[in-house]
């Protein structure tokens, strides 16, 4: 996914494609949300208000969510706090937490604090 379905380039100048639009697959088609790092991207993620709505939608209906890198910004910016299914810093060795909230399809221990989200 990605702001737009056009494709995005690296910061090494490749380009990938886009399978679509955040606008046009919400958080709600997916069980899980994976945002990658890098400066330029985050940047542009954290002023951009379907981005945010897609995070804070995902958190409000339970989903899985790992960051990387400076994704973890989108954290501070949202004022949302790491849970069992909330995973900062998401690398190799945290992936097997990000694997196992999937496989418990909602992150239940997070419903009373889901509630206050406007999403």
């Amino acid at each position: 996914l990605g702001p737009t379905s056009a494709p995005v380039t690296t910061a090494d100048g490749q380009t990938l494609p886009v399978d679509a639009s955040m606008e046009g697959m919400p958080s709600i088609a997916f069980d899980a949300v994976f945002v990658p790092g890098g400066a330029q991207s985050i940047q542009a993620l954290s002023s951009d208000g379907v981005a945010l709505h897609y995070l804070l939608e995902a958190y409000k209906h339970l989903k899985a969510i790992a960051l990387n890198g400076e994704a973890r910004q989108l954290l501070v910016l949202l004022k949302l706090e790491a849970d069992a299914g909330l995973i900062p810093d998401a690398d190799a060795s945290k992936f097997q937490a990000f694997f196992d909230a999937i496989a418990q399809h909602r992150v239940w221990a997070r419903e009373p604090k889901a509630k206050a989200i406007p999403a």
